[in-house]
């Protein structure tokens, strides 16, 4: 396996003064130990400036409404302020007396030491957990975590010596926010002491999302026939130039708070389209399967989609292909003199739609002068023996 070296941090120095390249890892290695020392000092709260002030914080200082005096004193029980009852000097005249106190009012404020967290990541996706990682001041001290995202609240009793607090995010908090794919969400950290007494809480941002799962949904995408003629109507199907067809986007609904704020229906081949939940085409001239595609869109955005797919049949008059006919005999032979009979045959057909359609044929005859006086039914593609021997 090929190794790839480590990139190795560039220092401003040695392009000021190139000479200092051979002595890169003693440079490198005090850089190493001053990030550490500053770490050491100041954490990841402060810089050395606010660090080497700290002088004008602690200790006694004089403000506008007194003199106040401030000490850090992690599990101090006692604090004493020695006043000397009588006047004294030091050697060399100075005297240790100097604030000539005869009198004063202490006031104690107390700024109890709490525990820390960091959240593990700023953004968590609604079903999946969110982490906060607890810093405790004290081993012992006990925390709850209160996870707020708008109206929704959950909290968590952690015990003592646990390192982090983990929450679920519930689906159903996502009702929050309707309207948007994220939202601001806080999760409070409260300390509390070995007596149960509370010393303070922080509060931690972080983002909840709206997973890509989270869509509005379409029951279901119906088409009906919608037939003028009572004939067809009772057929239950589509017919060319016949037909219109009813298309409709059955329940569609928002997810977790979201609603439908626009519909779509779309067909292919185009037979017609809409911007509402149904409509009816016009009369159909497709002669292929029609693909119906609805689309909801929510509102937050998302959207939905379905299909479904109809048949349109097509349909031409009734035709004949042929019709021959002669005199013959009793037994259907052609005899164009004598002959007292008339042999009819006829092909014919129509558009079967779907096997609902059916045609029939009726023969009328009469001689030149006369009247119609002799009828029969034709099968298509077979011949009829008429007359009863009387042309």
């Amino acid at each position: 396996m090929k190794r790839i070296a480590e990139k190795q941090p560039q220092y401003k120095i040695l392009s000021i003064d190139p000479w200092l390249n051979p002595y890169y890892s003693d440079i490198a290695l005090r850089m190493q130990r001053h990030a550490e020392t500053r770490r050491a000092l100041l954490g990841n709260k402060a810089d050395l400036t606010s660090f080497a002030n700290g002088y004008l914080y602690y200790g006694i200082s004089r403000t506008e409404d007194g003199w106040v005096y401030r000490e850090w004193a992690p599990g101090a029980q006692q604090m004493c302020i020695y006043v000397p009852r009588t006047r004294g000097t030091y050697s060399g005249g100075y005297c240790y007396d100097y604030l000539g106190i005869s009198s004063a009012s202490i006031t104690f404020t107390y700024e109890y030491l709490q525990s820390d967290g960091t959240m593990a990541t700023t953004s968590v996706a609604a079903g999946s957990a969110a982490r906060l990682n607890i810093t405790a001041y004290n081993s012992a001290y006990t925390h709850k975590v209160v996870w707020k995202f708008g109206s929704y609240s959950a909290t968590q009793s952690i015990a003592a010596g646990a390192t982090y607090a983990s929450y679920t995010i519930p689906l159903s908090w996502l009702s929050a926010i309707p309207n948007a794919t994220s939202g601001a969400a806080t999760a409070t950290l409260e300390t509390i002491d070995t007596t149960g007494a509370s010393l303070g809480s922080y509060s931690y941002g972080f983002t909840i999302t709206v997973p890509a799962s989270v869509v509005p949904t379409i029951s279901s995408v119906s088409a009906a026939p919608v037939n003028d003629n009572s004939v067809i109507s009772g057929w239950g199907i589509y017919v060319y130039g016949k037909s219109k067809a009813k298309l409709s986007i059955n329940s569609a609904a928002g997810a977790y708070g979201s609603t439908i704020k626009s519909y779509s229906i779309t067909t292919t081949p185009n037979v017609g389209s809409s911007s509402a939940s149904s409509f009816t085409t016009d009369y159909l001239y497709a002669t292929s399967a029609v693909i119906v595609t609805a689309k909801v869109t929510d509102s937050r955005c998302r959207t939905a989609t379905k299909t479904t797919t109809f048949s349109v049949y097509n349909y031409a008059a009734p035709y004949f292909n042929s019709v021959e006919g002669y005199r013959c005999n009793s037994a259907g032979t052609r005899d164009d003199v004598n002959g007292t009979y008339a042999r009819i045959k006829a092909t014919f057909g129509r558009s079967a739609l779907s096997g609902s359609n059916a045609v029939s044929c009726r023969l009328t005859m009469k001689q030149v002068g006369g009247s119609y006086s002799t009828s029969a039914t034709l099968t298509s593609g077979t011949a009829a023996i008429i007359g009863a021997g009387s042309l």
